[in-house]
């Protein structure tokens, strides 16, 4: 069954002036299609599918996903193509600088007798932000017939267009007003894509999952270290953009714990649903998240809704503060950043 998952070659950057999106907004466009009776796909868990509706994730939303490397991102990403394919919708997975759990994918749909269906799902690989740019507006050629958009993951494409200062050699190293015009031409590139991310998913009722890395942020003036997702936007447009926003992180449990036959077990705290941010969370008290027992097939997980000790829900610049003090309890009460 090996090669069955089609690999497209991305298009050139050339071809996004003909392959423009509507200039219809995002917002008009699923207005009007939001009573026509579109799907809904399943995470493989349960209580993160409650928590979007009861049906899981429906097309025309678009969500962000946010962990450390291990936490579970792709996992929640290949259930939800898996559940795609298998009610005969078409999925594009756009892989930027990681690789695609193809083999993972064919032998889960091997198992559930859906080898079939394989041909359904589009791989496109890209290694730059035009590229990127490029696969989008190609998109709307056959958007009519794709249901579920998997980017896995946009962190990447930045952290090469912009590596950090440590990772740029001395000789290269720009002086201040350069550096001023790189953040600022990130930051309308994180806008921009946003932008049209939200536009492709409510125009053409696709659901969009973007997968988002965690980055370790050095504070002015001195102090801790912070994280913060790879990719945000000072301004708060990457954040307002999407529909359900989440993170993941794995805790380590002590053989003495009577969940130690799990050995990891991995939460999802809901930072937005459904448009709305969610409010003051004490993540202090890890025994009383919900939990599910990880499998090796259907990866369910632990939830808890993630609310912190002061309005905020965006991450960006206003957010740091409080999104340190959320890592440390988290740290303290065990949970893994790796």
């Amino acid at each position: 069954m090996a090669g069955l998952i089609l690999n497209m070659d991305p298009p050139s950057s050339a071809d996004n002036s003909r392959h423009r999106l509507p200039t219809q907004s995002a917002a008009a466009a699923l207005a009007t299609q939001l009573d026509q009776g579109y799907g809904s796909f399943a995470t493989g868990s349960e209580a993160l599918d409650n928590s979007w509706g009861g049906a899981g994730l429906e097309r025309g939303k678009l969500v962000e996903i946010c962990g450390p490397p291990g936490s579970g991102k792709t996992t929640i990403a290949v259930q939800l193509v898996v559940d795609a394919v298998s009610k005969g919708e078409q999925v594009c997975w756009i892989d930027t600088l990681s690789q695609c759990p193809t083999s993972r994918l064919e032998g889960i749909l091997t198992e559930r007798d859906l080898a079939s269906k394989a041909s359904s799902i589009l791989r496109y690989q890209i290694t730059s932000l035009a590229h990127f740019f490029a696969i989008i507006a190609h998109l709307k050629k056959i958007s009519l017939e794709i249901s579920l958009v998997i980017i896995d993951d946009i962190s990447l494409l930045f952290t090469k267009e912009f590596p950090p200062a440590s990772d740029v050699p001395q000789s290269q190293n720009l002086p201040n007003r350069g550096h001023e015009k790189q953040i600022d031409k990130r930051g309308r590139l994180v806008a921009d894509i946003a932008n049209q991310l939200q536009r492709f998913s409510a125009s053409r009722m696709a659901a969009v999952v973007v997968l988002n890395q965690l980055a370790t942020k050095a504070v002015r003036g001195g102090g801790p270290l912070e994280l913060a997702p790879s990719v945000h936007s000072a301004t708060h447009s990457w954040a307002h953009a999407f529909h359900h926003r989440i993170l993941l992180l794995r805790k380590h449990i002590p053989k003495t714990d009577p969940r130690a036959d799990k050995r990891h077990l991995r939460f999802i705290f809901v930072l937005k649903s459904s448009g709305v941010d969610i409010q003051n969370t004490n993540l202090s008290r890890p025994d009383q998240f919900f939990v599910i027992r990880v499998t090796k097939v259907s990866s369910n997980f632990a939830l808890k809704k993630k609310k912190l000790d002061r309005p905020c829900g965006k991450f960006g610049v206003s957010l740091a503060l409080t999104w340190n003090r959320m890592v440390s309890k988290m740290r303290n009460n065990g949970f893994s950043r790796h």
